[in-house]
C-alpha cells in the first residue's frame, strides 16, 4: 500500500510480526516502471525498515512514479527480503503498480479524475486480446481470479471488479493474494458478507463494494466505499428510487452469451436508459461466464 501523486510515491511494504522471533526486518528494492508493449527507463528505490511497530513495515520513495491507468499500464517489482541480521529468512518478488483510484462523494476518481466503470461479467480466456478490450473501455466482473488473469489484466491496463465470498480467513487470503495487482480495483461482496470490520485499515489503497438487489432495506456495510445495486426487468422507476449521496453502480442481468463485446455495448445501453439518474459510478452487464478455460 502506500499514496502516490505526479510527483512522488511512498510504498510500503509490511508483514505481521511473528511473536516468537526478535530481530526481523523488513528490506529490499522497487524497480520499474516497465510496461510489455512499450520501451521504459526503470529506475530503482530501496526499501527502508520504518519504526518497529505490531508488524514488520518497510518504506520506498519514487520521485515522479509512473502511475497505472488503462492507458498507462505501468508495473513496478518490489523485491523484499525478510533479514535476521545478516542472514536472510525468506524473500519473495511482487509485481504491482500505483492504481490510485478513490471515492469522493458520488463519483470514482482515478489519479483526480472522475472515471466511469462499465464492466461485463465474463471471465477471458487464456487467449484473450487484451488490446481490443483497452480499446473499448471494457472492465471484467470475474470470481476469484488466479494470478496469470491478473497479470494479464494489469500488463494491458484493464480493471477488473472482483467478487470474492467465503469466511473472513478465506476473504482476507484471496484479498492478500490478490491486491498488489493494478488491475484488481474493486472488492464486490454480497450483502451481508460478514467481512472484517478493519478491512479498510488492512488494505487502505481497495476499494470495497456490496453487491445486492435494488430493493434490500439493507444498510450499506460501514465498510462500504460503494454499492452496485441488480436493478429489476423494467427500468422506468429506478431513477426515483436509487439512494443518493453515495457512490452506486448498476447492474443489470444481460441473458447468456460468449461474446464480451455485446455485454459491453449493453453497459452503454445502460447508461442511456439510465442517464435522469444523476452521476452513477458504473454500469455492470450481468450474465453467465464463457466455458473457455480462464487464465
Amino acid at each position: 500500500h502506500g499514496e502516490a501523486s505526479s510527483t512522488i510515491a511512498r510504498v510500503y511494504a509490511r508483514i505481521d510480526k511473528p511473536e516468537d522471533q526478535e530481530g526481523l526486518a523488513l528490506s529490499g528494492s522497487l524497480e520499474g516502471p516497465f510496461r510489455s508493449d512499450a520501451h521504459t527507463l526503470p529506475a530503482r528505490a530501496s526499501f527502508l525498515a520504518c519504526r518497529p511497530g505490531e508488524s514488520l513495515l518497510a518504506e520506498a520513495v519514487l520521485p515522479d512514479p509512473c502511475l497505472w491507468s488503462p492507458d498507462n499500464p505501468a508495473l513496478y517489482r518490489a523485491h523484499l527480503e525478510l533479514r535476521c541480521g545478516q542472514q536472510v529468512l525468506e524473500e519473495r518478488t511482487i509485481a504491482t503498480g500505483l492504481r490510485g483510484l478513490g471515492v469522493s462523494g458520488t463519483d470514482l476518481y482515478r489519479h483526480g479524475r472522475r472515471c466511469v466503470v462499465r464492466a461485463v461479467e465474463w471471465t477471458p480466456p487464456g487467449d484473450f486480446d487484451w488490446t481490443e478490450a483497452r480499446a473499448a473501455g471494457a472492465s471484467f466482473l470475474v470470481d476469484t481470479p488466479g494470478q496469470r488473469l491478473c497479470e494479464a489484466a494489469s500488463e494491458a491496463g484493464v480493471v477488473l471488479l472482483v467478487r470474492l465470498g467465503g469466511s473472513v480467513d478465506q476473504l482476507l487470503a484471496a484479498m492478500s493474494r490478490l491486491s498488489a495487482w493494478p488491475a484488481v480495483s474493486i472488492f464486490l461482496f454480497s450483502q451481508g458478507t460478514d467481512c472484517p470490520e478493519d478491512v479498510n485499515q488492512r488494505f487502505p489503497n481497495l476499494l470495497f463494494g456490496e453487491i445486492g438487489p435494488l430493493e434490500s432495506t439493507a444498510a450499506p456495510a460501514p465498510w462500504a466505499h460503494l454499492s452496485v445495486y441488480q436493478l429489476p426487468e423494467k427500468t422506468a422507476s429506478v431513477p426515483s428510487i436509487l439512494p443518493t449521496g453515495r457512490s452506486v453502480m448498476v447492474a443489470r442481468q444481460g441473458g447468456e452469451r460468449t461474446d464480451w463485446r455485446r455485454g459491453r455495448r449493453e453497459c452503454d445501453d445502460l447508461q442511456r436508459e439510465l442517464a435522469g439518474s444523476g452521476d452513477l459510478a458504473g454500469y455492470v452487464v450481468l450474465g453467465e461466464n464463457n466455458e473457455k478455460t480462464p487464465l
